[in-house]
């Protein structure tokens, strides 16, 4: 959902050169205007909200019925994804209402670009491919 010079590949060394550049520079100009630490806060909030759903999803695996033959099921039971699950919930509630409202805002724009990205998308795709036809 980025825009696709960011995807663009170095001929040579085979790496997203240009999301490296541009992702090395914000993160040197945050370092440097002294927002880093606000921005750190909220990638550990955004990662225990994915570690939280995680869990909630292994909880939702389980009760769905026996893993088929052969696939890895974790020992526990359901105890360890509720372990989990309280863990993150416990962390979560020492977030500060500013860094909770943060996340919030930051959620919200990041779904904005989402939703306006694919709008945008949609108008340049072939509609055979933007709405797959029923079955496929």
């Amino acid at each position: 959902m980025l825009p696709a010079s960011l995807a663009s590949v170095h001929g040579r060394y085979r790496t997203p050169h240009v999301a490296i550049i541009a992702y090395a520079t914000a993160s040197c100009l945050f370092a440097i205007s002294g927002t880093f630490k606000p921005l750190a806060i909220l990638a550990s909030i955004s990662l225990l909200l994915v570690y939280l759903a995680v869990c909630l999803a292994a909880l939702k695996l389980r009760a769905a019925g026996p893993a088929p033959e052969g696939a890895f099921r974790a020992p526990g039971g359901p105890l360890v994804p509720l372990l989990g699950a309280a863990t993150v919930v416990w962390l979560l509630a020492h977030t500060t209402r500013g860094e909770a409202v943060g996340m919030a805002v930051a959620i919200g724009a990041a779904a904005a670009y989402y939703l306006v990205r694919r709008q945008v998308l949609r108008g340049r795709v072939p509609a055979e491919i933007a709405q797959p036809e029923e079955g496929a």
